[in-house]
């Protein structure tokens, strides 16, 4: 038995918008000279996309007008319930104060680890400082890059 129509086409949907948070990855990682950190295993970003995917699911995320159908969903890591569609990034733009925090220890840091993650069609921003990056393991995969 095949699936209604409608369902194939939101599956073909969603699968373009996966393929797409992978090159998106992709592209950030050859640029920076990175390791994709979807080919890492961090339970720390595996949370982060946890979260993200709950307040989707329980309708607390805050998202931009633009998300009506499957597409790239970007969040940051210091606001998990706030999602956008690729041309509204910049509204996941930190204050002064929150660019300087590490995402995961939420301590002040002088230089921050920066990276995305992809979770399916989710792509995550990160920052944290040199000590959560080593304990991540995430130091292995990306050079600490100033703030």
């Amino acid at each position: 038995m095949t699936a209604p129509s409608h369902i194939t086409a939101l599956n073909d949907q969603l699968w373009a918008a996966t393929k797409e948070a992978n090159t998106i990855i992709d592209r950030f990682a050859a640029t920076a000279c990175r390791t994709p950190a979807r080919k890492v295993n961090v339970p720390w970003l595996d949370g982060q996309a946890r979260a993200v995917a709950r307040a989707l699911h329980t309708g607390t995320a805050l998202c931009c007008p633009h998300l009506d159908a499957p597409t790239v969903l970007h969040v940051a890591a210091w606001a998990p319930d706030r999602v956008t569609c690729s041309g509204c990034i910049a509204e996941l733009r930190p204050d002064p104060a929150e660019d300087m925090r590490c995402d995961r220890c939420r301590k002040p840091a002088r230089a921050l680890h920066t990276g995305l993650y992809s979770a399916g069609p989710i792509v995550l921003q990160y920052g944290l400082c040199p000590r959560c990056a080593r304990r991540t393991g995430l130091t292995a995969h990306h050079p600490t890059t100033p703030a």
